[in-house]
């Protein structure tokens, strides 16, 4: 019961996490949260995996119990500091959007003040120390014999959210306008008959968070004009560059089956056949790695692809663009005030 509870709220922890007001909001602070944030999850991934095993011990051994409440206290000291810049990030919003009101106004001065309180040290410092003692709790698994469950929750979760990512078609996206330049050249990026020999190569929109990166893609993903491929799959990546992952979900997402495989090489074969001849349009969005073994790991089945095959990336960080070999890249600028504005 307790691996239980506490899987589904390790989910809702990863879930807060990879918010993308979250994301865009420690991005700007200053002094490593945000990789101390990465770090906080990466550690919470690997204690997940033991939870399986966990509990099927704290039947027998009050040792493990007392593990297993260690770190339900620990998670739910994460859960606060998560709801601190969940709540700070939407006061700063709110400001903003007071701020933008005041200006057209021309009231900036008596519209508002800044209150204080938030302080992004101290909050460095939590997450530190969370992830301290979790690292500390994660080191005792061995004293207490536990061990990592191959196929276990923290896997099936993680897939089962990747699945969701993948085939609920695009993430709904508020509407943007302004941008009909910018989608008319990712349309000509995607519709062109490519600058390469391969038979697929990689657009790249590049831009802050915030921006509207994943919201141009979505615009030209279910544009009519897109409907000449054969193939058309949708992936939210962000950090968890899981080769296996991505490819085990994207074959699903093409052939709509499930396909119950545990070897990356059986699954890229798999890929491989799935997607051989036919024209495709893949869209990973929010794409962080800069690994080029793994990019290159994943992309090997999709040489088998019919020309002019497109794969579009966002990702807020150029050199993964570069990494992931772009042919095209395409630097996505903030709106004008006045298309921020428009109707």
């Amino acid at each position: 019961m307790a691996e239980l509870l506490l899987s589904a709220f390790f989910q809702a922890l990863f879930d807060k996490l990879a918010s993308r007001d979250l994301v865009n909001f420690v991005s700007q602070l200053r002094g490593g949260v945000d990789s101390e944030l990465r770090k906080l999850e990466n550690t919470l991934k690997l204690i997940q995996a033991e939870l399986r095993d966990a509990e099927e011990k704290e039947v027998t051994s009050e040792t493990v119990k007392l593990w297993l409440d260690n770190l339900r206290d620990l998670a739910y000291d994460a859960e606060d500091v998560l709801d601190e810049f969940d709540t700070e990030a939407l006061r700063q919003k709110s400001m903003a959007d007071q701020a933008s009101t005041c200006k057209l106004k021309n009231l900036v001065p008596s519209c508002f003040n800044i209150p204080g309180g938030f302080n992004s040290s101290r909050m460095l410092s939590k997450i530190e120390s969370i992830s301290n003692q979790l690292e500390q709790l994660f080191q005792t698994r061995a004293q207490l014999g536990l061990q990592t469950t191959p196929g276990g929750t923290s896997a099936a979760s993680q897939e089962q959210q990747r699945q969701a990512n993948a085939t609920s078609s695009v993430p709904e996206e508020p509407a943007v306008y302004g941008r009909d330049e910018d989608k008319a050249k990712i349309l000509d990026m995607v519709l062109s008959d490519g600058s390469t020999d391969a038979n697929f190569h990689v657009i790249s929109i590049i831009g802050m968070p915030g921006v509207g990166k994943t919201k141009l893609a979505q615009e030209g993903y279910n544009d009519e004009a897109v409907e000449i491929f054969d193939i058309k799959a949708w992936l939210c990546v962000s950090d968890d560059f899981n080769v296996f992952s991505i490819s085990k979900t994207l074959l699903a997402k093409i052939t709509s089956k499930s396909f119950d495989v545990v070897d990356i090489d059986e699954v890229q074969v798999q890929l491989k056949k799935a997607v051989a001849k036919k024209r495709f349009l893949l869209v990973l969005d929010d794409v962080w790695n800069e690994n080029y073994n793994s990019w290159s790991a994943l992309k090997a089945p999709f040489i088998t692809a019919a020309p002019k095959s497109k794969m579009i990336v966002t990702t807020r960080n150029s050199s993964v663009a570069s990494t992931m070999g772009a042919v095209e890249q395409y630097n996505l600028k903030p709106l004008s005030n006045k298309d921020c504005w428009s109707k």
